[in-house]
């Protein structure tokens, strides 16, 4: 199976290789002085393949209702979603939305956890969730700042936080705690704290830091330094598999490959 969002935000599963359409999620639907729009922004497969993630936006709208106590003839609620589907037949088998007052394009985002049965929800760039496919909470955790993007291990036990300007803040499960662990400056998001982005692979050898002046590079966890090239760089990424050793920069309009022989 396929599946792609279209440009009227709706998602449309295909089977391969034949490239039949299998159903579409989404839409506009309306009965008499009643619509629904539903916006899918995102749809990922589990990591078996057998069920469908999907998330968006869903407007409501009600007309010509009978007026009282100063009520207005019209009304309209916004709605932010996280569903999961049967891949193979469509069926929704289970959904959570949470109501707001106006629309919002930030709305949520959510990806499976490669490693573990749990699903990250990226709630508006403010908060994040990690929860079981039937949305039961493993938890809950508020960022002090908004956030870029989100990343978590594939065990779902370490979730990092970037901010906007590089900074990052990585939560660790401990028991039922979670412990909080705050990185300043641009970085890889695993690299930059020592730990390993795939399933299986060990810590890295090197770790990769950003600072005013320029790219640190130094031994991981011994912390000596190997490198430095300086810069003004925005972005860093390492090449997963080599611990380190291999990685990019972004400096204004300049790409860069690294490599530590």
């Amino acid at each position: 199976l396929a599946a792609a969002i279209t440009a009227g935000e709706t998602c449309v599963v295909f089977s391969l290789p034949d490239g039949a359409r299998r159903y579409t999620l989404g839409g506009y639907v309306s009965r008499d002085r009643w619509s629904r729009s539903t916006d899918v922004r995102g749809a990922r497969f589990s990591p078996d393949g057998k069920r469908l993630l999907t998330f968006g936006a869903a407007h409501e709208a009600s007309w010509g209702i009978a007026t009282h106590h100063g009520d207005r003839d019209e009304s309209n609620d916004y709605e932010d979603f996280v569903s999961v589907y049967d891949a193979l037949t469509g069926e929704r088998l289970v959904e959570e939305a949470e109501t707001r007052s106006r629309r919002d394009e930030r709305g949520y985002s959510a990806e499976w956890l490669a490693g573990d049965d749990a699903i990250l929800i990226d709630r508006d760039r403010t908060s994040f969730r990690v929860v079981t496919p039937d949305f039961k909470d493993r938890t809950l955790q508020w960022c002090d700042e908004e956030f870029r993007a989100l990343y978590a291990t594939p065990d779902g036990q370490r979730v990092i936080a970037v901010e906007p300007g590089g900074t990052a803040t990585l939560f660790t499960q401990c028991g039922g705690d979670w412990l909080k662990e705050r990185r300043e400056g641009e970085a890889d998001p695993f690299n930059g704290f020592g730990l390993a982005a795939c399933l299986g692979e060990p810590p890295p050898r090197y770790r990769v830091l950003a600072t005013p002046d320029g790219a640190l590079v130094e031994s991981w966890p011994e912390r000596v330094t190997v490198a430095f090239m300086r810069g003004a760089f925005h972005r860093i990424a390492v090449r997963p598999g080599s611990f380190g050793g291999s990685f990019a920069t972004l400096a204004e309009d300049a790409l860069t490959l690294w490599g530590i022989e």
